[in-house]
């Protein structure tokens, strides 16, 4: 803000004896009884005259100056403004005469200047055809239109700022959202619309826009877009094209020649149809057409692409939402398929399609709109076989023997589920099925097909390839694979259809669970008895386990009808060993020598097992045998042992030399273990001094019963007794 200097500092009144300073002050005298400036005067004229006296400083000191401002307000409707004129000069040389007459005459020197400068401003806006309108434009003539004024008036070379108080450009307007209806070029019906814009000071009619702050322009506003909307754009734009930059520019220019006795434009505008406008619809429905020729429904998955041609059409159809409108349609067009087989349907849907495409173009047309494309995807039960269906024959709840199947064997059944993936090729070549239950045709085909199979095969040939894949491979024996070829033979000849995946999983019967009882543990068993029936025998301990490997061949049958339980197993092959000890015929190798030992308890294991078998329809396996042997026996042993001990030793040697062999020419594994378990076995019997001292030896495990045989000491499991 521009600091008051008050024009004293440039003009004072003195007494007539005061001399001004040289270089920049006059003394004025005035006469007071004219006001005009005079001479100085003489003796006559100062006795009887009325005389003042002033000191004046021109400006050609830079200290010699004034200033103040003058505020200035201008008012229009509501609104007002404040012009601000702000001046600051001195006195130039030669115009001293002129100040001090105005001084003279002037009370309150100070206001008149600016009340002057003020009066001034608001003439040079008003005459002239000028309006306050170009306060800015015409700025600088204004400034120099009144200091020229000054400076014939007042004798004053003043430097003149035009401003306006609290300038600050107004903040920019927004408008709406605003929802409006109006009337469309060449329609009489009206439609809604959003706009938005912003509207913002015009820089060339700003004091406009500074006397309008207050000024709500929305009216104004709505009825500039109402004119533009009823002269400048139909309904095709208003759908179509409506926020484009052709039809925002026009609106633009409108509203800006409305709002320019308000000091505004519009920098920024956003027009948006409320109505339903015709755009371009994508979308998918699907439809159900019952045929008569199928219980189950013909399911279609429609996709359709339209674009809007005509937005009048579209417009006096109501406006549908193309959603709704193309379900109902779809709906209503559907009978075109009566006239197709739904064998024709199935294998080719083209020429049905066609005519649904033709339909609903035409009515499109009618509503303004064009199907671009319509895709069709039926969905019929025969076709998702070519992509596969599944069948499984298994236990339920409501049928729990489900799975199972007799065999060749009376009583004995078998459980087997059967889960099934299978596909066909061509639908073509299984016409007849194609209004059937095909999946559970198959169904039934292939449970007679396991029923049939299985009702042929022994229930041994059943288990033991399973048995064994577990053991060895994935995927079952002969018999699995067999079933396999048979199940892919009838899908190819009778349903032309092929096998994606395919599961046979045995299942637990109840004879399978009262095996599981037995063979899910071994058995230990101890067999005491004398070696021959002669009183005071011998007396032999034999200890061993057992296990139940399965059920023989051929023993199904005994195996269910037999009551077979742990203990009386073991109970059995106790008996049956101590039985066949116990009938070891007299002079038996048992009492000479310990391989005679070996081989009688070898061949009564071998009963146990016989016995086993014919009894309880059960293979067992033995292991972990041993003995023990009394007193007595070790006294006839001892009669043997010198004459055996050379023939052991030679043995041995012949032995270690084929070992020395096998390690030279690189035999196998097998026959290098094989010799050193001769050996080993052969060396156990000797020295018999030592022998003599144990009384207890560990027999080898014995091999399967039916591979046990009669040879050599060194190809037999060694045992042990005790010697003298």
């Amino acid at each position: 803000m521009i600091q008051a200097i008050s024009i004293s500092e440039i003009i004072r009144q003195v007494s007539n004896n005061i001399e001004p300073k040289g270089g920049y002050e006059q003394r004025i005298v005035i006469n007071t009884d004219t006001g005009q400036a005079v001479p100085a005067p003489n003796i006559f004229e100062y006795a009887f005259g009325n005389f003042r006296y002033y000191l004046v400083a021109n400006n050609t000191s830079p200290q010699k100056v004034i200033a103040g401002r003058k505020t200035v307000k201008y008012r229009e409707g509501s609104g007002e403004v404040v012009f601000v004129v702000d001046h600051k000069g001195g006195c130039p040389p030669g115009r001293e005469t002129q100040l001090t007459e105005f001084f003279f005459r002037t009370s309150g020197a100070d206001k008149a200047i600016s009340d002057g400068l003020g009066k001034w401003l608001i003439e040079f806006f008003t005459t002239n055809g000028r309006t306050i309108d170009q306060f800015y434009s015409d700025n600088h003539s204004a400034s120099r239109d009144l200091a020229a004024k000054a400076l014939t008036e007042f004798g004053l070379a003043l430097t003149i700022t035009l401003t306006v108080e609290n300038s600050t450009k107004p903040e920019t307007v927004e408008v709406g959202p605003l929802v409006l209806t109006s009337r469309l070029l060449g329609s009489d019906d009206e439609e809604q619309l959003s706009i938005k814009a912003e509207v913002e000071a015009d820089p060339q009619n700003l004091l406009r826009a500074l006397l309008h702050q207050q000024t709500s322009l929305t009216d104004i506003f709505k009825k500039g877009v109402r004119q533009y909307l009823a002269s400048r754009v139909t309904l095709e734009t208003y759908y179509k094209d409506l926020n484009s930059e052709r039809v925002k520019q026009g609106l633009r220019e409108h509203l800006n020649s409305l709002l320019k006795p308000f000091g505004r434009h519009v920098v920024f505008v956003s027009l948006k149809p409320e109505g339903r406008e015709p755009a371009r619809y994508n979308g998918e429905t699907t439809i159900e057409y019952q045929h008569h020729e199928c219980s189950d429904p013909i399911k279609l998955k429609i996709s359709v692409l339209m674009t809007p041609q005509d937005a009048a059409r579209y417009r006096a159809n109501g406006s549908p939402s193309p959603p709704s409108w193309v379900q109902q349609n779809l709906e209503e067009v559907k009978s075109v398929l009566f006239g197709f087989s739904y064998v024709d349907l199935l294998l080719d849907f083209r020429p049905a399609k066609q005519k649904l495409i033709e339909e609903m173009n035409r009515r499109a047309e009618s509503i303004g709109y064009k199907i671009e494309q319509l895709m069709t995807m039926i969905s019929m039960e025969p076709l998702t076989w070519r992509k596969g269906f599944d069948i499984e024959i298994k236990a339920t709840a409501d049928n729990p023997r489900a799975a199972m199947f007799a065999t060749s064997v009376s009583g004995v059944d078998v459980g087997l589920e059967v889960f099934l993936t299978a596909r066909v090729k061509d639908l073509r070549g299984i016409t007849r099925y194609l209004t059937s239950d095909l999946p559970q045709k198959v169904k039934q085909e292939v449970l007679k097909l396991v029923q049939k199979t299985l009702h042929a095969t022994d229930p041994q040939q059943f288990y033991k390839p399973y048995r064994e894949a577990d053991k060895k491979r994935p995927g079952g024996g002969a018999f699995e694979q067999e079933l396999r070829e048979k199940i892919c033979n009838l899908l190819e000849s009778e349903f032309n259809a092929e096998i994606v995946q395919l599961v046979l999983k045995p299942t637990d019967t109840d004879l399978t669970e009262k095996l599981r009882k037995v063979a899910s543990t071994s058995h230990d068993f101890v067999a005491i008895s004398e070696i021959g029936a002669t009183p005071g025998a011998p007396k032999i301990s034999v200890h061993g386990s057992f296990t139940v490997e399965g059920v023989s061949s051929d023993g199904w049958e005994k195996f269910r009808e037999r009551d077979v339980t742990g203990e009386k197993l073991v109970k059995r092959v106790k008996d049956s060993v101590a039985s066949f000890i116990k009938r070891a015929p007299e002079g038996a190798a048992a009492l000479f020598s310990q391989e005679g030992v070996v081989e009688l308890i070898k061949h009564a294991l071998h009963s146990a097992q016989v016995l086993i078998d014919d009894e309880f329809g059960l293979a067992i396996k033995l292991a972990t045998i041993s003995w023990e042997w009394d007193e007595s026996l070790i006294e006839i042993g001892q009669l043997r042992n010198k004459e055996d001990l050379e023939a052991i030793h030679i043995r041995i040697s012949n032995l270690k030399d084929r070992l020395l062999d096998y390690y030279e020419h690189n035999g196998s594994q097998e026959e290098i273990d094989e010799t050193r378990a001769s050996i080993e076995r052969l060396a156990a019997m000797v020295p018999a001094s030592l022998a003599s001292s144990v009384g207890y030896r560990q027999l080898p495990q014995p091999p399967s019963v039916k591979a046990l045989h009669a040879g050599e000491p060194d190809s037999e499991p060694s045992s042990t007794g005790r010697t003298s």
